[in-house]
């Protein structure tokens, strides 16, 4: 696959540019971030809704790395073990029951609002969880005195004609249902008498997220157009701003952040397979997929499912951010870029991608 590959970064560990050491593995991430942490006198913790998701689990990851108390609200129990390694409460709550999520928010110091169906499906499949969810998450924190809501929202609130650059004023015109849901779980944000904020997530990536997953397989099927450009996160700096805008009461609205450098998906895959060679990317052309897919959409369907004719409306809606989105949080990215970002997300899984130099046929 010919891709930008000019201008990659060295090899994690290395010397990067002007002398900057790039983290050698995901542990690294969480040094610096207990680094840049200040230390908490108030011991109430914090509800991380959809904790054992992909970004949920992180936020909890590196809260207790922090040392900051935390309860995580789980629907399935049986993901409760992810979150074994870590020193944080269990709250077990579906989205649709108003006096389980009241005894989860409860006591909490702040919430960090990240459950709901997050796939492309038809918005009669969402709504309930992602609209009316988030109703009953207010409406418990309001009587539960809680301080602070941070909403994990998505830039996909945004359609192709809100740019050509998306900022906080960026008007909202979105074209997939997920971002429908997403936009009017905001308004109840913005009507509701509590401090709160909308955290517009772009793509956010890591070794557990969908993407990845898929690439373990070794081929990712992709249908939409390379050359096309949206932001993305490393999901240490998404949980990073969600944690931050739990903490700066003071900002409050909806917030879009990413990364310093907006790059075709060209550029982002190629810098996956030039630090895992063995990833083929397969790309599909978009429109036949998507007709298929708009019948599965009339398909009374009731588990989560990617196979939605939105998914590919997704991949191939263009947006771009400009660079220092996650400063208005008081922070700036680990991970820069995504040169800076997808090495380390491999490095992290090292076990996977190793090969014995025996086996290893590439050429030098």
């Amino acid at each position: 696959m010919t891709a930008e590959t000019d201008n990659l970064p060295p090899a994690q560990g290395e010397i990067g540019s002007g002398g900057r050491r790039l983290e050698s593995s995901r542990f690294g991430t969480v040094e610096r971030y207990m680094a840049t942490m200040r230390q908490h006198s108030d011991t109430r913790p914090f509800l991380v809704t959809g904790a054992t998701g992909f970004i949920g689990l992180e936020v909890c990851r590196l809260l207790d790395a922090a040392g900051i108390p935390a309860r995580a609200m789980i629907r399935r129990r049986h993901r409760a073990a992810l979150l074994a390694p870590l020193d944080v409460e269990l709250a077990f709550a579906d989205l649709r029951s108003p006096d389980a999520i009241r005894a989860a928010v409860d006591g909490c110091r702040a919430v960090i609002h990240l459950a709901g169906r997050a796939t492309f499906e038809p918005y009669d499949r969402l709504s309930a969880t992602v609209v009316g969810g988030t109703e009953l998450v207010l409406q418990a924190a309001e009587e539960c005195g809680i301080e602070r809501i941070v909403h994990g929202s998505s830039l996909f609130v945004h359609g192709p004609d809100d740019g050509p650059t998306i900022t906080a004023h960026s008007p909202t015109r979105p074209v997939l249902a997920y971002g429908r849901a997403k936009l009017e779980a905001e308004a109840l944000l913005k009507a509701s008498p509590l401090s709160t904020i909308a955290i517009r997530l772009p793509h956010v990536y890591g070794w557990n997220d969908l993407l990845f997953g898929i690439l373990r397989s070794g081929y990712l099927p992709f249908p939409a157009d390379l050359d096309g450009r949206f932001p993305h996160l490393h999901v240490t700096d998404a949980a990073r701003a969600l944690i931050a805008a739990a903490e700066a009461n003071d900002v409050t609205g909806s917030w879009p952040v990413a990364d310093d450098l907006t790059v075709t998906w060209r550029h982002f895959f190629a810098v996956v397979t030039t630090y895992l060679p063995t990833a083929r990317i397969i790309n599909l052309p978009p429109s036949p997929i998507a007709a298929g897919l708009r019948l599965i959409d009339r398909l009374p369907i009731d588990k989560p499912t990617m196979l939605a004719a939105d998914t590919i409306r997704g991949w191939n809606l263009e947006l771009s951010m400009d660079p220092g989105s996650l400063e208005p949080l008081g922070i700036e990215p680990f991970f820069p870029t995504v040169d800076h970002g997808i090495p380390a997300v491999l490095n992290a899984a090292l076990p996977y991608r190793w090969r014995h130099p025996v086996l290893d046929r590439r050429p030098a």
